[in-house]
């Protein structure tokens, strides 16, 4: 069974209404055990709670479980059934694109990529755990791509390790046989 119900924030009767709660369970609405489970709430802000009677954002999803199998958790899902598709998750400012989360198949290559405006190159983590930074492709463990830096006419990458809150030595430790 479905009921929806709509009321005031007050618990009085009569409008202006508030709220509009969505519940399911129970049988029969006139049987006395008849006891239907609130599941989401749109409150009258326009919060979307489901789980939650009192959403703390635009939209919360909420469950009280120290449970790690699927479905018993908090998630949420966007999935595409194409198996060359992708799904993301864009963060505009107004119509402007300023970063997104995409995770797609590439035609069986899987990969997330985090990725800021409109860049194809920001970070992407491949299904093999290669972590490629102005990448798409990345061919190691971690590979870091930069074009159009030059030094003495060479081209090359550059990472900095900045070590700022003590006399501790920072730098970056090339191993070649397991001896550091």
């Amino acid at each position: 069974n479905l009921e929806i119900k709509n009321y005031r924030n007050d618990g009085q009767s009569g409008g202006p209404y508030a709220n509009i709660d969505f519940f399911t369970g129970g049988t029969n609405a006139d049987s006395p055990d008849y006891n239907p489970t609130r599941r989401m709430r749109i409150q009258q802000t326009g919060q979307v709670g489901i789980g939650t009677d009192d959403p703390e954002s635009l939209l919360e999803l909420r469950t009280d479980t120290s449970s790690g199998t699927f479905g018993a958790y908090p998630a949420l899902t966007i999935r595409n059934d194409n198996a060359a598709g992708y799904g993301a998750i864009h963060f505009n400012e107004g119509s402007t694109q300023r970063a997104r989360v995409e995770v797609g198949n590439n035609s069986g290559s899987p990969y997330m990529g985090l990725y800021a405006t409109g860049a194809a190159n920001g970070i992407t983590i491949l299904a093999s755990g290669n972590v490629g930074i102005g990448t798409n492709d990345p061919g190691a463990p971690v590979d870091i791509q930069t074009g159009g830096n030059t030094q003495d006419g060479t081209f090359y990458s550059t990472m900095t390790i900045n070590n700022t809150g003590s006399s501790t030595f920072s730098g970056l430790r090339y191993d070649r046989g397991g001896v550091a």
